[in-house]
């Protein structure tokens, strides 16, 4: 699951960081990530489990609105 709270992270990151995908918490979440691939167990740290929500103001994320061309 480290890489549906990574898509999360760096959403949020786009519209709150500078860093983008390269903040501190996606980062964790790369790691994380790359374990789990090489079939190691992974363990989400809590404050990485569930990101907050993007700002209400914000425009649409673009894999949201590729994904809504598609369906």
């Amino acid at each position: 699951m480290p890489a549906k709270q990574f898509l999360a992270w760096t959403q949020l990151a786009s519209y709150n960081n500078p860093k983008g995908a390269l903040c501190s918490e996606c980062q964790e979440l790369n790691v994380l990530h790359s374990q789990a691939v090489d079939a190691t167990s992974v363990k989400i740290p809590e404050k990485l489990a569930s990101p907050p929500p993007p700002p209400k103001d914000s425009e649409p994320f673009i894999l949201d609105t590729l994904a809504e061309h598609v369906t």
